[in-house]
């Protein structure tokens, strides 16, 4: 018969399982949190950053081939060749893209691949201190979710502070082997 203090030890470590996964559980959440508030800002700023570009480059490009035009109806003696000559070179323009549209595609899909890609770390190394972590995470300007705990969660699944047995001289199970 189990004896009831052996019965509440055991409940004692259930209890410490369940409340260590929690943590691991709520901790990784806020880290996805984070991460994905990191990935909408920055995403927010791009999209900010390339929307005033494009269009200040669009107003540029403008007021440019307006320049032209009316420089060439000035070479022309005409008041509206010179905008059918830019309309031209327009054309021109659109057929070589038309006619190099793979490769276009092609190496703009490379360019927006590594603009998503460039932020992604290597994995941390298993082993790693939870103060290494947090003095990496500080270093690259990320708040710090995780405290001071022995498993420190990443992108790249859990990090163990606690070295690990050697199980090459076990069943696999902590246990020695037996003959």
């Amino acid at each position: 018969m189990v004896s009831c203090r052996t019965y509440v030890s055991k409940l004692t470590i259930m209890n410490r399982l369940i409340e260590t996964v929690s943590k691991y559980i709520e901790a990784r959440i806020e880290l996805i949190k984070v991460d994905v508030q990191q990935a909408i800002a920055k995403t927010l700023v791009n999209g900010i950053q390339f929307g005033l570009i494009g269009l200040l480059g669009f107003f540029t490009l403008t007021f440019i081939c307006l320049g032209l035009a009316h420089v060439f109806n000035s070479l022309t003696n005409s008041s509206f060749w010179g905008y059918f000559i830019m309309a031209g070179v327009f054309l021109l323009i659109l057929a070589v893209v038309q006619a190099m549209k793979k490769t276009i595609q092609v190496k703009m899909e490379k360019v927006a691949s590594n603009m998503f890609h460039k932020d992604v770390e290597a994995p941390r190394e298993v082993g790693a201190t939870a103060e290494e972590v947090v003095d990496q995470n500080e270093s690259l300007g990320r708040p710090s979710v995780y405290g001071q705990a022995n498993t420190v969660p990443s992108a790249y699944g859990p990090i163990n502070t606690v070295r690990q047995p050697d199980l090459s001289q076990s069943d696999g199970m902590g246990q020695p082997r037996t003959r």
